[in-house]
């Protein structure tokens, strides 16, 4: 087996980062108690500037083509978040984006796609048990179905199969 090789199969990859999940905000309408980043209505000091975030996609492309996940705090908070996304896809990254859905609308997934965002993970989180029990295949519901295994409406408008692919 070749070098290359042997450091796939033991999940080592010289080549640069497979994936990389950018927190390009720190604000968020929601205030959610479990949020790692603690968000809020403030954006973080020295937060980069569309030509800066530009040129962090420069350098992520010298490291070679990883998939690039805009997150944050709520990344569509950002007025550029579709400038840098179609940056990014126009240097050659497969962009993704981490987001609450808290903003997603019809509009804005179609946005999204035509800023060459190709996937959208929308979190589904409550550190309320009443709520939490509302949320598809929670840990706490251990497999019982319940009215969360309902589509939810904006998955359902905003990321149709005629808008999204």
């Amino acid at each position: 087996m070749n070098d290359k090789r042997a450091d796939v199969v033991n999940g080592i990859s010289r080549g640069g980062p497979r994936i990389i999940s950018w927190n390009i905000t720190l604000r968020c309408p929601l205030r959610c108690a479990h949020c790692y980043v603690d968000a809020g209505e403030l954006e973080a000091e020295g937060v980069l500037s569309t030509g800066e975030a530009c040129a962090v996609i420069d350098q992520i492309c010298e490291t070679g083509k990883p998939i690039v996940v805009l997150s944050g705090g709520e990344p569509l908070l950002r007025d550029d978040v579709f400038t840098i996304a179609r940056y990014g896809t126009d240097r050659g990254l497969r962009m993704a984006m981490g987001s609450s859905g808290y903003l997603l609308d019809k509009n804005t997934a179609v946005r999204l796609k035509d800023s060459g965002i190709r996937t959208v993970a929308i979190s589904l989180d409550s550190a309320d048990p009443v709520i939490a029990r509302f949320i598809p295949r929670h840990p706490r519901r251990m497999g019982k179905s319940g009215p969360g295994d309902q589509e939810l409406p904006v998955t359902r408008e905003s990321m149709s199969r005629s808008t999204c692919r």
